[in-house]
């Protein structure tokens, strides 16, 4: 690798109507209004819960939905048994 040395801006950039761009961005965020910290701990904490909130919604639905294919599995199971006792049942009496 070879150094190079680079050059320092000394002046600021300046833009076509003559104002540089650091004035620029001064203006433009002087025009926002500035928030405490408890107001942006209480903003922060409210995005949280709704996250919160979404999370527990999803995780309810997919225990909902387990259940429903829990219940489908052990009605299979239990109709299918009761069937094995009639057969059962039914060759009994044949023999």
């Amino acid at each position: 690798m070879t150094n190079k040395s680079v050059a320092k801006r000394k002046s600021p950039i300046e833009c076509n109507n003559g104002s540089t761009k650091v004035q620029d961005l001064e203006e433009e965020n002087s025009n926002e209004v500035p928030i405490g910290r408890k107001v942006a701990k209480e903003m922060k904490k409210m995005s949280l819960s709704s996250d919160d909130s979404s999370f527990s919604t999803n995780l309810s639905n997919l225990r909902d939905e387990k259940k429903k294919a829990h219940d489908e599995k052990m009605l299979n199971y239990n109709s299918t048994t009761e069937q094995r006792a009639e057969l059962l049942e039914i060759q009994k009496r044949i023999c």
